[in-house]
Formats: structure tokens, sequence, C-alpha cells
């Protein structure tokens, strides 16, 4: 079981890594290659992953819509974290994906963007609404968003 999962999510990241919208997904800015998908999420090509602002993020965790993974280290999380999140290392995030509630979508949280496109892929591996939040904690902190 643990070995189909860990198949699943290698299909999904070379997925993600071969299609042009999945490059899009991780941070390119060109807006041409992927349009406006329902809930504010990127239209991704199948098995890319979505990814969302940190503006739609923000909006998603205070609506009580959506459900936020942070995949970065506990160290990360002293420094700089977003209020309600769940933190999951992303080295832990598949052996405990079942601590990630059910039943909304998944946002997941990282740095920059880059952990969280491959935690996104491993909750959606996992039957997860995962997308992954664009930019990390870095975006929401330039974006002037409230941090603990």
């Amino acid at each position: 079981m643990i070995a189909a999962r860990r198949i699943r999510i290698c299909l999904a990241i070379a997925a993600l890594a071969a299609t042009p919208l999945g490059i899009a997904a991780c941070g390119s800015s060109d807006s041409s290659s992927a349009g406006s998908g329902a809930a504010g999420t990127q239209a991704t090509a199948p098995g890319a992953i979505r990814s969302v602002s940190v503006q739609q993020a923000h909006d998603q965790l205070e609506a009580g819509t959506a459900v936020m993974v942070d995949v970065r280290e506990p160290d990360e999380i002293t420094e700089q974290a977003v209020s309600g999140t769940i933190n999951i290392p992303l080295g832990q995030l598949e052996a405990r994906a079942e601590e990630v509630p059910t039943g909304k979508p998944v946002l997941v949280f990282c740095r920059s963007g880059n952990r969280s496109q491959e935690g996104a892929a491993i909750l959606a591996a996992n039957g997860y609404d995962a997308s992954s939040v664009e930019g990390g904690i870095v975006a929401w902190q330039d974006a002037g968003l409230p941090t603990t």
C-alpha cells in the first residue's frame, strides 16, 4: 500500500514537471499559460497541482472554507507562522496524512512555494483536494498578511 502511494506521488510530481501548466503553477508569472479555475485556483492539466495566491489562501482560511497545512520544519515555524495552520513537516506528510482534516480543500504552505508543490502532490495522491500556496510565507509577509 505504501509502495502504491509512492508510485502515485511520483506520477503526480512527474506530471507536474512535464507540463507547461505545472511550470506556471511553480511560480511563473506568465498569466497566459493558465486561466482561473473554481474557487480562485489556477486551472491545470490533469495530474498537475493547482495553486492559489496568498490572498486567496488567507481569505479561504479566514472564511473557514479551507484547511491550511504548513510543511515547513518546526524551527521555521517558530520564526514566523500563520495562525490556524496545521504543521506537518514535508518529510513526515505522507506518514501523517491522516491528520489532515477531510471535507474541505487543503492549502499547502511552505517558505517560498517549492515544498508546498510536493506536499500538495502527496496529499492529492492520498485523495485530498490539495493546492499549493504561491510564494509561501515570503509572499504572505510581502502582502502584509497577519503572522504570529
